[in-house]
């Protein structure tokens, strides 16, 4: 009895050691293994956050067709973004010429008939701009790992205004904080600071201007509130958000993939919008009407 004791012993020992080392082994297979699709992962948040614009690096031969794969997706996604901002660029050019050409012959009409096709046009040329503005935004907002470094291309624009107006005597004085980078392409940031620095326009660009706004709004003779006021130059107007009509289901349960889909042309119909007053009061009126107190 007391060798069989002994043998069952030393067999629970070995099987208790064998345990071990295959689980010992079977962790370090994962780690190791599982080492690759990290590093690949790792690419990927690189390219999310702007860091890299491809997945670089060796991969075993069972990762590397996917890290192929990514980099193609990758660089037929900046072709077709690239396409569609060709595009949009056409499609304004394309109407807004025509529309210049009605506005011009407006002037050679009765006065009443000349005012309204004025009127038309420019309604027609404000949707046109808001639609292409939206494109825009949305072909910018898909760009993938695209991050512009803002401090080279300000200087450069100041460097070519002051070579362009040598008679204004410009003095274009920058302030960058640093590392402050553009989530976008170089030439969309060239285009949306080059507008702002005019000579024209920096001349009377002063903070006096925008100080005066808001002085006035927080003064007693303000009698709003919510209200959104650009200021700039000396010039002054009011804003406003405006949404679509939206969209709605019953609260108390999700919809469904299916229900939102057949809906999504109605949620993004900007040709009927109403003023955006904040997403708690459309809520409040959904439920208003769906009968919830």
């Amino acid at each position: 009895m007391a060798v069989l004791s002994t043998r069952v012993a030393a067999l629970i020992v070995t099987f208790l050691l064998l345990g071990l080392a295959l689980g010992a082994t079977t962790l370090l297979q994962i780690r190791f293994g599982l080492r690759p699709l990290s590093a690949l992962r790792a690419g990927v948040t690189a390219i999310r956050r702007g860091e890299a614009e491809r997945i670089r690096g060796e991969f075993p031969h069972d990762v590397a067709p996917l890290a192929s794969e990514l980099n193609l997706l990758l660089d037929t996604n900046r072709e077709i973004l690239d396409r569609a901002r060709t595009q949009v660029g056409n499609l304004a050019h394309a109407l807004k010429t025509p529309l210049s050409v009605i506005v011009n012959e407006a002037g050679n009409a009765p006065k009443d008939v000349g005012a309204r096709v004025r009127e038309q046009a420019a309604t027609m040329r404000d949707q046109v701009d808001y639609y292409l503005d939206r494109a825009r935004a949305a072909a910018l907002a898909g760009t993938l790992g695209t991050l512009t470094d803002v401090e080279p291309v300000l200087a450069g624009l100041a460097r070519t205004m002051t070579k362009l107006h040598p008679d204004k005597d410009l003095a274009i004085d920058l302030s960058v904080a640093p590392g402050a980078r553009f989530r976008g392409e170089r030439q969309d940031l060239e285009e949306m600071t080059g507008n702002l620095m005019d000579p024209q326009v920096i001349k009377f660009m002063k903070p006096e201007h925008v100080s005066t706004a808001v002085a006035w709004m927080c003064s007693e003779n303000c009698k709003l509130t919510g209200q959104v006021v650009g200021a700039a130059g000396g010039f002054y107007t009011a804003l406003r958000y405006y949404r679509t009509e939206g969209i709605s289901f019953d609260p108390s349960t999700p919809a469904t993939l299916e229900q939102f889909d057949e809906q999504s042309g109605t949620l993004f119909d900007f040709d009927h919008m109403v003023e955006f007053a904040g997403v708690s009061k459309a809520v409040q009126a959904m439920l208003k009407e769906k009968g919830y107190k």
